[in-house]
């Protein structure tokens, strides 16, 4: 599964594509303060940017909503989204992607965890596939992230990974059909995850 994901906040073009959802409709001026806040560290029910068409950003809430539940779903399996009920809908009309810098995942050897960091080969941004939907009494979209088989070294780590949409399918994906999420892997590097010094920033300069 993808628990837990990173977005770099100094990186400029993340720093263009938060300023960009910030500066939609319903976006307010907090909508990233935990973001910020949290270093670019991003966890379920966090508000993130999300690209809901070409060219358009807008902020997200990060998990569809389970009555009777606190934990929200925030992954749906990419074998399995065109057919529950859950996704169906969402998977035909609103599909999304949401960028990332990179995604966390625990390897467990016994007693033992250790947490990795993966991520494109030069550390750019990659663009998650996901679906959305509007949920009753709420203000942003929520959004949950779909996932596949890992391939290759990145199994020996966790056998579920983000399915990841290359630039030249972003908008095939987001406006044509769900065919990009079998495009094959792209490669990623990994390496223990490590802690940076917290960032300032602003998204209204």
């Amino acid at each position: 599964m993808c628990a837990n994901f990173h977005i770099e906040i100094t990186d400029p073009r993340m720093m263009e594509i938060m300023k960009a959802a910030a500066k939609a409709p319903d976006a307010l001026a907090d909508d990233f303060s935990l973001l910020i806040e949290k270093k670019g560290e991003i966890f379920p029910s966090y508000v993130v940017p999300v690209l809901s068409a070409p060219e358009t950003f807008r902020p997200m809430t990060w998990g569809f909503a389970l009555e009777g539940k606190k934990q929200p779903v925030f992954n749906a399996r990419e074998e399995t989204a065109l057919e529950r009920a859950m996704f169906k809908q969402a998977m035909l009309g609103r599909r999304c992607l949401i960028p990332a810098t990179g995604y966390y995942e625990w390897k467990h050897e016994g007693k033992k965890k250790t947490k990795y960091y993966f991520h494109l080969s030069g550390k750019g941004i990659m663009y998650l596939a996901g679906c959305w939907r509007m949920e009753y009494g709420a203000r942003l979209p929520s959004c949950v992230i779909l996932t596949r088989q890992a391939a290759g070294d990145l199994a020996d780590i966790h056998d579920r990974m983000p399915v990841i949409i290359p630039p030249e399918r972003v908008d095939e994906w987001l406006t044509e059909s769900s065919a990009p999420m079998k495009q094959p892997t792209l490669w990623l590097d990994f390496e223990p995850a490590w802690q940076e010094e917290p960032a300032q920033m602003s998204l209204f300069d």
